[in-house]
This record gives structure tokens, C-alpha cells and sequence, in this order.
């Protein structure tokens, strides 16, 4: 889910053996990706045949043609889909196009984590423009839509390490292109982060054998 151009896929299919399908709403990221598939880009681990990869254009929030009970494992890295305030509809799709006792796992670095009050939740969707984005947010539509959470991880560290190497590399930027090139929310969120905010989430999710 939201595969962008396919890398991760592309690994799984040629590394793993796995099939697997990229969903993705970019239409210039698929066509990279039906590009890229059936290069020779990853080595299959010893003793595992490639499988198989196919890219679909598709809204995470429109999967209303892919068939029910399809998929063993729905995967999103940093599921950019999931940051809007309607996700319980993807979790829904997600659900449905699940087998039964089939895992939907994902992880989203840099939404509120777990522990931030409601006044501190109010105070950054009113800066942010945005709303019911946290990880306690998550896992509570994720619940709403029928799964079993089996994990749902804090993921601060990590969090924490890849927005301040965005951070430096933007401040390079800034020092070359001038205060322009200045990510404002990077910067508003480096500061929660030495406020000892958290932010993040890991989740393991699965649905019910019926």
C-alpha cells in the first residue's frame, strides 16, 4: 500500500519469493515501477525462486475493485494515506481484502506518538492544520474496522533519528540556497522532539479467522 516506485516490492518479489502487488494513487511512480520489475535489481536469497510483481494505480481510499480475501499480508511503508482524518475507510478496504487471519503491518514516523495529552494533540493539529492524527488515533480506527492489534510499538528512536538526518541535510540545503529552502515543519517538529515529545508507531494487526 502506497508502494511509490516500487522498491520495497520489487525486493520482496526478486529477494523473497514473494508475489506481490504495489498499490499506489501516483501514476508516475506505477509506470517506474512496471518499469523497474523485471530487472535483475535484487539477488534471490539461496534457495528461494523470485516471484512474482504487479503495480496498480489505486486510492488507498478506493480498492472497491480488488477482490475480498485476496491477500495474505497488506504492507505500508509510511503510508502516506493513513495521515488523513478519514484512514477508518483504507483500514476498512484493508480488512476486507485480507484473508482471514491475515496481517495488515505498518509503521508512520512522524505522526504524534503515544502519551502526548489532549491539550498537546489540540495545539499541534491547530498549528499543523490538521486533525485525529496521533498514533493512539490509529490504532483506535484501526480497532473501529475489525482488527486484532497484536502490536503497536513506539518508534521515537527511530523517529527521532530519521527527522534529524532530515534536518541536517535541510539545513545544508538552507546554508547553500538560503533561508528559502527552510523546511518550516521540520524545524516545529525537531523542537517537539528535544521537548521530549514522542512521535511515531509501529502496528501489527491481523483479522479474524471467520
Amino acid at each position: 500500500m502506497c508502494c511509490g516506485e516500487g522498491g520495497s516490492a520489487i525486493y520482496l518479489a526478486q529477494g523473497r519469493g514473494w508475489n506481490v502487488t504495489g498499490l499506489d494513487v501516483n501514476q508516475l511512480a506505477i509506470d517506474k515501477a512496471n518499469k523497474d520489475k523485471d530487472l535483475p535489481l535484487y539477488p534471490a536469497a539461496p534457495g528461494v525462486a523470485p516471484g512474482k510483481n504487479e503495480f496498480i494505480r489505486c486510492s488507498a481510499f478506493e480498492m472497491d475493485d480488488i477482490p475480498s480475501d485476496r491477500f495474505d499480508v497488506v504492507y505500508g511503508q509510511d503510508p502516506d494515506a493513513l495521515d488523513s482524518p478519514e484512514r477508518l475507510i483504507v483500514f476498512k478496504h484493508v480488512y476486507r481484502i485480507l484473508k482471514p487471519g491475515g496481517i495488515f503491518t505498518f509503521h508512520h514516523h512522524w505522526i504524534p506518538g503515544f502519551d502526548w495529552s489532549v491539550d498537546q494533540l489540540q495545539q499541534y493539529w491547530e498549528r499543523e492544520r490538521t486533525r485525529n492524527l496521533s498514533a493512539g488515533h490509529y490504532i483506535t480506527s484501526l480497532e473501529a474496522a475489525g482488527f486484532d492489534i497484536i502490536v503497536k510499538d513506539d518508534i521515537t528512536k527511530l523517529a527521532s533519528s530519521h527527522l534529524r538526518g532530515c534536518y541536517a541535510r535541510n539545513l545544508h540545503r538552507v546554508a547553500k540556497e538560503g533561508p528559502n529552502a527552510k523546511d518550516q515543519w521540520l524545524e516545529r517538529t525537531i523542537a517537539d522532539l528535544n521537548e521530549g515529545k514522542k512521535f511515531g508507531v509501529r502496528v501489527v494487526a491481523v483479522k479474524a479467522n471467520e
